[in-house]
């Protein structure tokens, strides 16, 4: 099984080469292009979570996403009870065309 890293490596060798956040505005928001945008533009193409090997309660959800210019990038959040607001928010009303993992 892939750790997180190995992941984000292997889905910008796919392409997906944006690197993605939940802003203070709950909105998605790239850090190379600075593109914002609302979560439900947006389309999943991959969804990925990870636990800790330490710690069960460490989850982390990534998400390969798609926008509607064609753009694709990666989106990652912690996942459980330690989500942020935004994040919660985000993840609610992200797109759900497809999912795996």
């Amino acid at each position: 099984m892939d750790t997180l890293v190995d992941a984000v490596r292997r889905l910008q060798q796919a392409g997906y080469t944006g690197n993605w956040f939940a802003n203070r505005d709950h909105q998605l928001e790239c850090n190379e292009s600075g593109e914002v945008l609302d979560p439900a533009e947006v389309e999943i193409d991959h969804i990925l979570r990870f636990e800790g090997d330490s710690d069960p309660g460490d989850m982390t959800i990534l998400f390969a996403l798609r926008t509607p210019s064609g753009a694709r990038g990666v989106y990652s959040a912690p996942f459980g009870a330690i989500t942020p607001a935004e994040d919660v928010d985000v993840i609610g009303r992200l797109h759900h065309i497809a999912a795996d993992g």
